[in-house]
């Protein structure tokens, strides 16, 4: 099911899940949840934590990537995070209530033949 033509989204979604930060990524981001096809970097839709902390969600729209940053990782309790969008807007909500939203009109570029990837490297070399 992880690249089933079901989560080939065009016009909207969500992406949910809880968190709790250990450590924030050394490098530029770390990978939460997302879909992408099998050329690395090659992201359609994606929630990362930045090394800053802030939780960041993005949709591809080539050539465009539409970004909305969220609050940053909880690191003394988990929290339920969700992501979504519904044509029009972008939103962020932490534990049920929206922590940040953009106006963002666009179909979501399409994610044929890419994979759900749930914690795993941008490159599939493992988890982060």
């Amino acid at each position: 099911m992880f690249n089933s033509d079901e989560l080939a989204l065009t016009s909207s979604l969500t992406l949910e899940f809880w968190i709790l930060c250990s450590s924030l990524p050394s490098d530029a981001e770390a990978f939460v949840i997302g879909r992408h096809t099998a050329a690395p970097r090659d992201q359609k839709y994606f929630v990362t934590v930045r090394s800053d902390g802030l939780i960041s969600f993005q949709i591809e729209n080539d050539p465009f990537a539409h970004e909305l940053l969220g609050p940053g990782c909880p690191t003394d309790c988990p929290q339920h995070i969700a992501c979504t969008y519904d044509g029009s807007m972008m939103r962020i909500f932490v534990n049920g209530v929206e922590a940040n939203s953009r106006v963002a009109a666009f179909d979501i570029q399409s994610t044929e033949g890419g994979s759900l990837r749930i914690g795993a490297d941008f490159d599939d070399t493992g988890a982060n």
